[in-house]
């Protein structure tokens, strides 16, 4: 419930931020990235909010549990993961599986492996990569 809450707070001070409140996208490495594919892809578990936190989602080194397969829905925000190909703590077949069950479910997910990084570091050389896909999936920044 905490990174729900975290996004409630930056959606509260979005002018304060200047940001718009309905394009708040989470980015996570390792745990973290499982926490923005939840945000992305899973209700709020809080009696009081529906629905998904966030418009879109980075992870790296970060996969979705295959035990929340069913949460995912068409009209999820879209994913970007990035997985490195050599390390065991970062399954690459669990993230294509889960890419593709996302896809089978009209919800936008691409995955970047990149090979000879270490764990959480899949992202590093290829973060030019994040802001063309939300333009892309999300629509030209306000």
């Amino acid at each position: 419930a905490d990174a729900f809450a975290a996004t409630d707070w930056v959606r509260d001070h979005a002018k304060r931020l200047d940001i718009a409140p309905d394009r708040v996208v989470a980015f996570g490495i390792s745990a973290g990235g499982f926490l923005s594919f939840g945000l992305a892809w899973l209700d709020d578990p809080r009696p009081t909010r529906a629905g998904r936190a966030v418009a879109g989602a980075v992870s790296a080194s970060g996969r979705f549990d295959p035990l929340f397969f069913d949460e995912v829905r068409a009209g999820d925000a879209p994913m970007l993961s990035f997985s490195s190909a050599e390390d065991p703590a970062d399954d690459v077949d669990i993230q294509r599986e889960t890419c593709q069950l996302a896809r089978s479910r009209s919800v936008t997910c691409q995955l970047r492996v990149q090979d000879g990084t270490e764990h959480g570091l899949s992202f590093v050389d290829r973060f030019d990569e994040v802001e063309p896909f939300f333009e892309q999936v999300l629509g030209d920044t306000p």
